[in-house]
């Protein structure tokens, strides 16, 4: 287990390491960028169950008192060559630590809802497990939200990094009453951009969009980071200039409505939308 510097979150815990693309999001994976430096020259696709691992978050119980792990930070747990038996290990651990929060973060849902089914993960109350979804666009929402939402968890969360469109949350929420249906909702969403080689850029208007939907419901919104591109202006469409901050200003006083973005690295864009920090946390 690793302490990360990633933003929601304090620890990482990987049982599972390898994993394969299943959607747009998976471009430019970070993980698998971090294996081409560490692998030792194993492939990214060979996925691995390491039992070994399965003990780690008992010996730092202590450690990990209060505090927040997410698992499987560069794999997935329900990849579909990770046996249901082994998850069910990983689920006992985190069980047996209630005083420890387990985010469990998927791009398959149908498998987690599959397997939670067979193990009747409901009867086990988890009151320290959040389950969540990745969702860089409306299609991948259309299709993951509606079975998160029938996962049991104790918080439900949808990770939107890299945000790669615009979405409309409400085109899979619309049915539920945020103030009756508590046990059936989206918990807390966190929103970023994509940083590294190949990063694409984040339109600012789609995660207003976002954020003014949490804000509707009271979600509870984490905006992470705009990621290697920083945009210079607030509407519209979007076009990438590499050239620096002052030549992007003259372009854009003659081009209505496009953004235009600076290429500066994850350290120097920040996480500032329209001048203020977002890093809510669910109850």
């Amino acid at each position: 287990m690793n302490k990360t510097t990633i933003e929601w979150t304090d620890y990482t815990w990987n049982p599972v390491t390898g994993c394969h693309k299943v959607s747009p999001g998976c471009k430019n994976c970070y993980a698998e960028t971090m294996n081409i430096r560490f692998g030792k020259g194993r492939s990214f696709r060979d996925v691995q169950i390491h039992h070994d691992r399965l003990s780690q978050p008992i010996k730092m119980r202590k450690k990990l008192h209060g505090k927040k792990v997410f698992v499987c930070d560069v794999s997935d747990l329900f990849h579909e060559s990770v046996p249901d038996e082994f998850i069910s290990e990983v689920f006992g651990i985190m069980w047996v630590l209630p005083k420890t929060i387990f985010q469990v973060l998927t791009k398959r849902p149908e498998r987690a809802l599959q397997w939670a089914k067979k193990y009747e993960l409901e009867k086990l109350k988890c009151k320290n497990i959040w389950i969540g979804v990745s969702v860089e666009d409306q299609q991948r929402a259309d299709e993951r939200i509606p079975l998160l939402l029938q996962i049991p968890a104790a918080v439900r969360f949808l990770s939107c990094e890299p945000l790669l469109g615009e979405i409309d949350l409400m085109k899979s929420l619309r049915e539920i009453d945020y103030n009756i249906t508590r046990n059936k909702r989206i918990d807390w969403l966190i929103v970023g951009g994509e940083s590294g080689h190949g990063a694409r850029p984040m339109n600012p208007d789609w995660v207003r969009a976002l954020r003014n939907q949490c804000n509707a419901f009271n979600v509870p919104f984490l905006f992470k980071q705009w990621g290697h591109y920083a945009p210079l202006s607030s509407k519209g469409f979007f076009c990438i200039d590499e050239t620096n901050s002052q030549q992007h200003e003259s372009h854009s006083d003659h081009t209505e409505g496009m953004v235009w973005f600076e290429k500066r690295g994850k350290s120097k864009t920040g996480n500032l939308l329209d001048g203020v920090q977002h890093l809510n946390f669910p109850k």
